[in-house]
């Protein structure tokens, strides 16, 4: 917040965002402004517009990511 406080992690249903697809880097991070009200995403790249942008799922094994995610990485 503009104090510079930091409420803390926390875990989120954020609509279109379960649409991302995985990158085997993190690209970017999520937020949550609680001053605005919104949800924010600050690439951690070089982005250009129209670029995909990825999110970074975690390390983990295929099974991990089709039991938490719903998908194969390869």
């Amino acid at each position: 917040n503009k104090h510079g406080q930091v409420a803390g992690r926390c875990l989120a249903l954020v609509p279109v965002m379960d649409m991302v697809n995985h990158g085997a880097e993190l690209e970017h991070g999520v937020f949550y402004d609680d001053e605005t009200d919104t949800v924010k995403v600050a690439c951690t790249i070089d982005t250009k517009v129209g670029e995909e942008v990825r999110m970074y799922y975690g390390d983990r094994t295929n099974q991990e990511l089709l039991v938490h995610s719903g998908f194969l990485a390869n």
